[in-house]
């Protein structure tokens, strides 16, 4: 999840090139009266949006209908799922958004940042820790230098994932004037107690701080899920090589995810 960032200033340009934008579209675009309460909610973001890993997916985005957003009908709102698997900050600016508001969304939740600090690599990285931590019976490895690097947030990474997710939340704010944007953070993959595990931990806890101090800086919600899947660690599938490896299940989703979002937004869609 944790990729060092170097030499990725095509992408950084492309997520600055952006924030004028959203801007203009917050500050200088006509807001015409809503015709009636905006009852509309868009998901965007990457898999743990989507839904992978909780059956049922789409073989383009892994999209699931077990995913946390359908569960988001629950309050009054109309559903659309834009989330993608590997989605980063420069796809979802360029992929998920319209060039023009919206103005019948109410709400936005998304997650992304993950697959831009590295996370398709941490099967290649630390392959080795991983399969210890799947047979019970093999002593854990050493983390290797290459797997450590991956976990290693450093200074420079979290000034360059700030940008990133600054200019994405400006940009998607833009895009849905009348809506309450909400960014998730992620969970905890496995539970500490070992080397590998307590830099994972680490790991995550770094990028949701970025997560969260990014969203604040553009007045966009943050909802926490670790607390929840902490309590419940069988809610992310540890099967190695399956499609929901190291994603939530579909329970994982429904109360981990669609809990938070919940507790952040509150109850039925607004009467307006």
């Amino acid at each position: 999840m944790f990729q060092n960032l170097r030499g990725r200033k095509g992408r950084l340009a492309g997520i600055a090139a952006a924030i004028p934008l959203s801007l203009g579209l917050l500050v200088g675009a006509a807001q015409p009266a809503a015709a009636h309460t905006p009852d509309e909610y868009v998901a965007l973001g990457d898999s743990y949006t989507a839904g992978q890993g909780a059956g049922g997916e789409d073989p383009t985005c892994f999209r699931s209908p077990n995913g946390y957003p359908s569960h988001v009908s629950q309050l009054g709102y109309k559903v659309e799922n834009r989330a993608c698997q590997g989605t980063t900050t420069l796809g979802l600016l360029r992929s998920q958004l319209s060039g023009t508001p919206y103005w019948q969304v109410g709400l936005v939740s998304l997650t992304v940042g993950g697959n831009d600090a590295g996370f398709p690599l941490l099967g290649v990285k630390c392959q080795a820790e991983l399969t210890a931590l799947a047979d019970p019976r093999v002593v854990p490895p050493p983390v290797s230098p290459g797997c450590a690097q991956l976990l290693d947030i450093n200074r420079w990474e979290t000034a360059d994932l700030t940008v990133r997710l600054t200019g994405t939340y400006l940009a998607v704010r833009g895009a849905f004037p009348f809506a309450r944007v909400v960014a998730l953070g992620y969970p905890h993959l496995f539970p500490a107690g070992t080397d590998f595990t307590n830099r994972l931990h680490k790991a995550v806890d770094d990028l949701n701080s970025i997560i969260r101090n990014s969203a604040g800086k553009t007045g966009v919600r943050y909802a926490s899920v670790t607390e929840a899947f902490d309590a419940h660690p069988t809610w992310i599938s540890h099967a190695f090589g399956t499609l929901g490896f190291l994603h939530p299940t579909a329970e994982g989703y429904r109360d981990g995810y669609f809990g938070a979002l919940r507790s952040v937004v509150g109850g039925p869609v607004p009467v307006g």
